[in-house]
């Protein structure tokens, strides 16, 4: 086949002649057929985009929508919380595929973790907590649990040393040649996990999520990276690879 680069989840892959779907399966490849395919990438072109969609306009529409309802709720929220603030949770959210359909239940989450909140980075986190059983479901597999690739201990203690703080925020501070091979080897696990028929699922702790995810989406776009606190208590969590250096 013809090898190229699959632009969705950055991996290795081939187009193949039909005829030799066949022959693929049997030597062990993941057989995608091209409808799928592009719906995959214009799912993962809306996704990358989405926090742009949600402009100051689109915003305005959503909290007028709500107000109709949840009036008080609305104007609690922004009594502690700028509105530029709320709208950047929902782009962030909307960045990593989380649906803002219960827009109800994340301005409550908002206003119950804005005092604890350091930054909006933390208050995405807490809210993500709050919706981590709409996060599961979505990346449940037919078995009911959620197929993952973790981060060794030791890979894990690395990162979480290594969070620094900018006036920018906060991020990985990792030498860029360590942390190209930590997103090779994240990638090489993760295609092993997809080989199995499982959706690329990166689980780490809660403490290096947000950065690792900033990090690693730039070269892998259509992974999932979750942290275990998102993962709710009744549902099974089965790491399938994990990362080491």
């Amino acid at each position: 086949g013809i090898e190229v680069k699959e632009p969705a989840f950055g991996l290795q892959a081939f187009w193949i002649d039909e005829s030799k779907k066949d022959e693929a399966i049997q030597k062990g490849y993941t057989v995608v057929d091209p409808p799928t395919v592009f719906a995959t990438h214009v799912t993962e072109i809306l996704r990358r985009y989405a926090p742009e969609l949600l402009g100051n306009r689109e915003f305005q529409l959503l909290v007028d929508g709500l107000r109709n309802k949840f009036d008080r709720l609305v104007d609690d929220v922004f009594n502690v919380v700028k509105p530029t603030v709320v709208k950047k949770v929902l782009q962030e959210l909307l960045r990593e595929s989380v649906s803002i359909r219960n827009l109800p239940f994340i301005f409550e989450l908002i206003l119950d973790n804005a005092e604890r909140a350091r930054d909006v980075e933390s208050l995405v986190e807490y809210v993500r907590r709050g919706l981590k059983r709409q996060i599961a479901s979505k990346l449940l597999s037919q078995d009911k649990q959620i197929h993952a690739v973790a981060l060794d201990s030791e890979l894990e203690r690395i990162l979480t040393e290594s969070i620094s703080e900018s006036d920018e925020g906060r991020y990985l501070s990792v030498n860029p040649q360590i942390m190209r091979e930590i997103i090779e080897k994240i990638s090489q696990e993760l295609e092993q996990l997809m080989r199995k028929g499982y959706s690329p699922i990166l689980v780490v702790s809660g403490a290096i999520r947000p950065y690792l995810a900033r990090m690693v989406l730039r070269f892998i776009p259509g992974i999932t990276v979750i942290a275990f606190e998102e993962v709710p208590e009744d549902v099974n969590l089965s790491i399938e690879g994990v990362v080491r250096i």
